[in-house]
């Protein structure tokens, strides 16, 4: 061998690492396809929201008469050392938000109540049980690849800020500032009307670690 060539292995071996490294410390590393899956269906749902808005002039929401930001998709039993976040509100389901999206004459939705145009804003796959990646003709929730409930906040407010019930926690972000959210009055929001996440693959998530660690570091959110 040359020292020619035993320079350009060495350079090969550089770049390789440089490339293999980065993927073995991410910790979506493993699971792209879904992840993709996830951020393409996160970012149909942001667009079906604000399609639905600039029809409406409102929010798809079957209650709005509330002064805090809802969230839907997740419990507080659901969080691990869950904390209240003025300004916010959680629904455990996201059904209402998807009946109105999908406009299914069902539930709070039923006979086109809040979808009174019948524009399906929203073309999710629909499935026929209650555990797999899409919407359940079963309990009408909207699930995340791994299965989970996607996790939808909107601006019920109407301040131009999402408060997300779970991502406003200041405690999550005590290692690190959270760009693009933004800190106001003590706690994190983002400047529009909708933010969506999955808990990603573990299907878990907790507020007495930061958001980029533990159980949060796999979640996958539309704002990043």
């Amino acid at each position: 061998m040359t020292w020619i060539e035993g320079l350009l292995m060495v350079f090969v071996i550089v770049v390789l690492m440089a490339l293999i490294l980065p993927m073995l410390n991410n910790p979506h590393h493993g699971h792209p396809p879904k992840i993709m899956l996830a951020r393409v269906e996160m970012s149909a749902l942001a667009t079906a929201v604000e399609a639905y808005e600039a029809d409406y002039n409102r929010l798809p929401l079957a209650d709005y008469a509330t002064n805090k930001d809802i969230t839907y998709g997740i419990s507080s039993a659901e969080i691990q050392g869950f904390k209240k976040i003025d300004g916010t509100e959680l629904v455990a389901t996201n059904s209402d938000l998807i009946l109105i999206l999908m406009d299914i004459d069902s539930g709070v939705n039923a006979g086109h109540k809040f979808n009174p145009k019948q524009i399906k804003y929203l073309n999710a796959k629909v499935v026929p049980d209650a555990k797999s990646n899409g919407f359940s003709a079963i309990d009408h929730q909207y699930r995340d690849p791994w299965g989970n409930l996607y996790v939808i906040s909107l601006d019920a407010n109407q301040d131009g800020l999402v408060r997300d019930a779970f991502y406003a926690c200041p405690d999550l972000f005590a290692n690190h500032t959270p760009t693009p959210l933004i800190n106001t009055n003590g706690v994190y929001a983002w400047r529009g009307k909708v933010m969506i996440w999955s808990r990603g693959r573990d299907g878990k998530t907790s507020m007495t670690v930061p958001a980029n660690s533990e159980v949060n570091k796999d979640n996958v959110v539309s704002w990043e």
